[in-house]
């Protein structure tokens, strides 16, 4: 009889069928999350957040990542499509009808399952001596697909460029006044570092956002258990200690491409 129970307890279980999640990220060098441009993914120190990811793959037989590497735009674009499964990102209202992203039974956004939390700033010249506040008006560079141009103040101008590389130059050149970046993971000030370096960053961060690794509708649909184990998953990992021992492991000159 005991035998039998156990038998009907696993037979109860949802059996997950090996998975392959097409997994796609950034082109662009942006330490700490990604290191490296193009679209090779490094074998070592590919960035933090791939660590994580890399992290999951590991430790889920069932799932097998295989990575992609696009510019930003793209990769959303190819997801709404259906030919790429996943990207790490933000939650945005927008997004929504095209994304799945880990959610409470009410509904919200459950932060519990996040992967990343970082404060973005203003990013100013460092040859720029004025002095840029939240309340002024800001003339801003956000390149095309930056999600986070929906929740900028009514007193910012935003004008989207084709590319990173395109929006640091814009400010760098004084053209524009500001652009955004990365500045705080976790309650941590970062030092910049390249394409960055020439620029500085306005405090208090602009938005504070917990990054996901979130689904396209097509693959969540075909794949709700594969999601939810991979989402379980990174509620496992204790994102402080990796953050901070990987940013310890970075030599100094690990950035300067």
């Amino acid at each position: 009889m005991r035998f039998f129970l156990v038998l009907c307890f696993f037979a109860s279980m949802p059996l997950i069928a090996a998975t392959e999640v097409r997994f796609c990220y950034e082109d662009k060098h942006a330490p700490p999350f990604i290191h490296g441009a193009g679209q090779v993914v490094p074998a070592a120190n590919p960035g933090v957040t791939i660590e994580i990811v890399k992290q999951l793959d590991a430790q889920l037989s069932p799932i097998r990542i295989n990575y992609v590497r696009k510019p930003w735009s793209r990769c959303l674009h190819e997801l709404e499509q259906g030919k790429v499964d996943a990207v790490v990102a933000s939650y945005r209202q927008s997004r929504d009808k095209h994304m799945a992203y880990p959610k409470r039974a009410d509904g919200k956004i459950d932060n519990r399952y996040a992967i990343n939390k970082i404060g973005v700033c203003l990013l100013q010249s460092i040859a720029n001596d004025t002095k840029i506040t939240l309340q002024d008006a800001v003339e801003l560079a956000v390149p095309r697909g930056y999600a986070i141009k929906e929740s900028m103040p009514a007193n910012f101008s935003v004008f989207e460029t084709d590319s990173l590389e395109n929006a640091i130059t814009l400010v760098e050149n004084d053209l524009l006044d500001a652009t955004i970046g990365l500045c705080q993971i976790g309650n941590m000030p970062i030092t910049l570092s390249p394409p960055f370096n020439r620029l500085k960053p306005v405090f208090p961060p602009l938005e504070t956002t917990f990054g996901f690794m979130a689904f396209s509708k097509q693959f969540y649909q075909l794949y709700p258990d594969a999601s939810w184990l991979l989402w379980r998953e990174s509620q496992r990992i204790d994102l402080d200690k990796m953050y901070q021992l990987y940013l310890d492991a970075q030599p100094e000159d690990s950035d300067k491409q």
